[in-house]
């Protein structure tokens, strides 16, 4: 069920919304050892990592946000098989086919579709025989998608939010410096 809240430390009526995304790798990796992936989609616009070898920070700046805003973030699993693409895959696909709200069903369903046209683009011909067999296996990333949309409520701005996890990528929601929910 989603929670009807108004977003952690912003005024009632903000004078700009901010969006900022970036990756990071662990400690002692290189940012092309990073196999985390984001996504979001707003109004007409959608946005996914693709530059995945440069550490850049997007920092989009709205007027006001009216419309839905969809954010997926996703940490692919170093011991799978291309888990940087699969991660990318599925926060892509995620925030344009706004899964959050699907039924149990239908999520499954979606990622085994999501699963069969990945398996599907991979070219196995160029691998050696250790990276086929890792790929039969499949690639593995966690899932977590924000689904924020407005409510007027008695002239007061607040926000019902959403959320899908499917792994272990958290959500802390905080206001005024106390956690609200996670």
């Amino acid at each position: 069920e989603p929670t009807l809240t108004k977003l952690p430390g912003l005024p009632a009526a903000p004078s700009h919304w901010w969006l900022v995304l970036c990756r990071m790798p662990k400690q002692g990796n290189t940012l092309d050892e990073c196999e985390d992936a984001w996504a979001f989609a707003y109004d007409q616009e959608c946005q996914v990592c693709e530059d995945y070898d440069e550490h850049v920070r997007r920092r989009l700046r709205w007027p006001t946000l009216h419309n839905r805003l969809t954010i997926a973030i996703s940490d692919g699993a170093s011991d799978s098989f291309a888990p940087a693409q699969w991660a990318r895959l599925l926060t892509r696909q995620a925030v344009q086919d706004r899964i959050v709200d699907c039924p149990r069903e239908r999520l499954l369903r979606w990622l085994r579709d999501l699963g069969e046209h990945w398996r599907a683009s991979l070219d196995l011909n160029n691998l050696p025989w250790y990276a086929i067999e890792k790929a039969e296996r499949g690639a593995h990333a966690t899932l977590l998608v924000l689904d924020l949309a407005p409510n007027s409520q008695g002239g007061t701005a607040t926000w019902l939010y959403k959320v899908l996890a499917i792994g272990d990528s958290c959500l802390f929601h905080f206001r005024n410096q106390r956690l609200q929910a996670m």
